[in-house]
């Protein structure tokens, strides 16, 4: 079975929220789905509670965290 790896995500909107979640491996493919028009939603889950739009980010960070960091 495949491990999952999460990520701390940081991400900075054009309007200077910024937003702090822990996310899974497939919601950063989403993410990058979604940012590099992969799709043509403009509205992304995150975080198992967060619905944010794509259109709106200025840029993101993310590093993996371990799964005992959790």
């Amino acid at each position: 079975m495949d491990e999952i790896v999460n990520y701390n995500l940081m991400v900075m909107f054009k309007s200077g929220r910024v937003l702090n979640l822990i996310i899974s491996d497939v919601e950063l493919d989403w993410l990058f789905d979604t940012c590099f028009a992969r799709s043509e939603s403009h509205f992304q889950n995150l975080g198992g509670r967060e619905v944010i739009n794509t259109n709106e980010i200025e840029y993101f960070t993310y590093e993996e965290v371990k799964t005992d960091e959790l």
